[in-house]
């Protein structure tokens, strides 16, 4: 699992500490720095790579698009790799 950041995130964020890591990504607490505020950002490792993958993918960020409550995550942006 390749778990570098792209400089696009670094242009973006000021990370801050690794939080930790699952089978399919590695989440991360940054800053914005266009607003200063704490973010959690998960980078998808290898997203794209095979069909179940990609559908696992592409669910998750259909659920938390459209998940509104105080007690799940809420997705704010979704960055694509350059590759």
């Amino acid at each position: 699992m390749n778990e570098e950041l792209e400089y696009q995130i670094y242009k973006r964020f000021d990370i801050l500490e690794r939080i930790g890591s699952g089978a399919y990504g590695v989440v991360f607490k940054v800053v914005d720095q266009r607003n200063g505020q704490v973010r959690a950002l998960k980078k998808i490792c290898d997203a794209f790579q095979n069909r179940t993958d990609s559908q696992r993918t592409y669910r998750e960020i259909l659920y938390l698009s459209e998940v509104a409550h105080p007690n799940v995550v809420k997705l704010l942006d979704v960055i694509e790799a350059k590759n």
